[in-house]
């Protein structure tokens, strides 16, 4: 910035507060990074009302940034001067420096009234410090044209600005290929079975069953590959005499199971309570395969429409504890392919 050749009166003295507009103003020099470099943006506050009197950006720290916009702020018919306090020196316009707040020191603008503006001619004042004026050349207020950037220094600008649209776009093309190879390798179930208990099925019995069942499926779907998946639905359809948590409890269970009775999930039921499940829902075909009369069969015992499972190729499933049936799903609303599924795991279990 030069050599010290002026130095000034504190004026300001750490005094941040003015009694009217326009008696203090400050400035200072910002820096913002951008895509095409640094911006520097340079402001006047009032300490009035710390309104922002005036601003002015520029691509380098010239004192045409300070000077041309403190030109711009003052009204028509008044100079300016600039005191910096604590003593410090301000860089005249002339030596190529900077009007920015440096080592804590405060830029104090003061405004110097013209008492013949006809005359433009400046009011005689009294000051401890060198007063600058100066008139700004409109060429001076042009933006500096922006510097070219090397291709390494265009790459990392760009990749500054970008790393995280970058990211994100990889995120998306993983998620897209995780989907897509998901689909092609899924392996979809030949069969699907339920297991519906007045105790919540154990999770070992469930596997255990699932892990016989598909020892004895075969390939329905066509793709080569045997898979049968089991699920528990804890129901006690004697739920009304429960206490209220019980209740709420087993309605979610009997949603979940009119949702697959809906959507004609699973093809194969097997059940603890086979009479009172046929009673409520009507869901089970006749041990022959056909489906009940639903004028006259609204009841039917258990032994109509289930097999005991010790009686199926699932026969040493479980702890022994619970007597379990199995039964096929009526083929009210299911597609031939579900039923043609569903009765080729039947006959297998029956074999």
């Amino acid at each position: 910035m030069g050599e010290d050749k002026h130095r000034y009166d504190n004026w300001l003295n750490r005094e941040f507060n003015a009694e009217h507009p326009n008696q203090k103003w400050v400035t200072d020099i910002s820096y913002i990074q951008t895509k095409e470099g640094v911006l520097y943006l340079s402001m006047i506050r009032d300490l009035y009302d710390r309104s922002i009197v005036a601003y002015k950006t520029g691509t380098s720290q010239t004192v045409n940034l300070f000077w041309g916009r403190s030109h711009s702020a003052l009204p028509k018919g008044r100079a300016f001067c600039i005191v910096c306090s604590a003593g410090g020196n301000l860089p005249h316009p002339e030596e190529g420096g900077i009007a920015s707040v440096r080592a804590g020191r405060v830029v104090q603008i003061c405004i110097l009234r013209y008492h013949n503006k006809e005359k433009n001619k400046r009011e005689s004042m009294t000051m401890a410090s060198y007063r600058y004026e100066r008139d700004i050349d409109p060429k001076d207020l042009v933006p500096d044209a922006p510097r070219t950037l090397t291709k390494a220094e265009a790459r990392a600008n760009w990749w500054h600005y970008h790393w995280y649209y970058v990211l994100l776009v990889a995120c998306v093309v993983l998620a897209a290929g995780w989907f897509v190879v998901r689909r092609i390798t899924e392996v979809k179930p030949d069969c699907r079975v339920v297991v519906i208990g007045r105790r919540d099925p154990d999770q070992a019995f469930l596997d255990e069953v699932e892990q016989k069942l598909n020892a004895i499926a075969s390939d329905t779907n066509g793709d080569g590959k045997v898979k049968v998946t089991v699920k528990g639905i804890w129901l006690d359809l004697h739920f009304d005499d429960q206490d209220a948590a019980t209740r709420q409890m087993m309605e979610s269970s009997e949603e979940k199971l009119n949702a697959d009775l809906y959507t004609c999930e699973s093809m194969i039921f097997i059940v603890d309570d086979p009479t009172l499940l046929e009673a409520r829902f009507g869901c089970l075909r006749l041990v022959d395969g056909t489906d009940p009369d639903e004028e006259g069969d609204t009841a039917l015992p258990a032994e109509d429409c289930t097999v005991p499972l010790e009686d199926t190729a699932l026969a040493g499933a479980g702890d022994g504890t619970t007597q379990w049936y199995v039964g096929q799903r009526a083929t009210i609303s299911a597609s031939e392919a579900d039923i043609a599924a569903g009765d080729a795991l039947w006959q297998a279990l029956l074999s």
